[in-house]
């Protein structure tokens, strides 16, 4: 018997959930940072997704949380209470990681989103895309298991009752971005690009971005 479900997402409930699962999932700085440091960044980084998204689903087996979706659905945009109640939250975090001498523009996010405006600059026909999933995440322990495949699955029924015709998503070479294939995406961007972590030369390093559609 499946005992998966779908929930909302609460920011009472879930919004720990999201960042400890981000902090499993992803390396989002040096070692040596300091580890208050590291959350504020991971705070930071969920605020920002939750912001611009329209719906999110946790995945539930039995009593545990094992994965969330993020999506941005065609026509629709995200609640004014919500964005201003987020971006306040944003600001506040940022300010506390600029005291501790941490610079946004080195961020990954300020590089992820250069690095998609010049992805839609050169795919064909960016005006199809109506919708997106702006982010998937399975706890590791149950990655294999195919529950990230229900996530998205479910995330494209909810899309396509709104409307949808084309979803995209964006990614980079840390993830199995090989799944996306397997689950029928087109492959629509594929590119090595620049990040610069820092002032310095040596401070940059060469990341690989791609881009889907379904």
């Amino acid at each position: 018997m499946d005992h998966t479900t779908f929930e909302p997402f609460s920011f009472r409930k879930h919004f720990l959930f999201l960042c400890d699962l981000e902090k499993e999932v992803w390396d989002f700085a040096d070692p040596k940072t300091k580890r208050s440091t590291v959350w504020l960044m991971t705070v930071a980084y969920a605020l920002i997704c939750l912001k611009k998204s329209t719906r999110t689903l946790v995945l539930r087996k039995k009593h545990e949380l094992l994965g969330v979706i993020l999506i941005k659905e065609p026509y629709k945009r995200p609640k004014l209470l919500t964005t201003l109640t987020l971006s306040s939250l944003l600001f506040l975090v940022k300010v506390l990681l600029s005291l501790r001498g941490f610079k946004t523009k080195y961020s990954y996010h300020a590089f992820e989103l250069k690095a998609q405006k010049l992805c839609l600059e050169k795919i064909d026909n960016p005006q199809e895309i109506d919708s997106y999933i702006n982010l998937l995440m399975v706890s590791k322990k149950t990655q294999g298991q195919g529950l990230g495949k229900k996530l998205v699955l479910k995330a494209l029924e909810l899309i396509k009752a709104q409307g949808g015709k084309c979803t995209a998503l964006f990614t980079d070479e840390s993830c199995n971005f090989k799944f996306y294939d397997r689950l029928g995406f087109t492959r629509i961007f594929d590119q090595k690009l620049k990040a610069q972590w820092g002032p310095l030369e040596q401070d940059s390093d060469f990341i690989r971005f791609l881009m889907y559609e379904i």
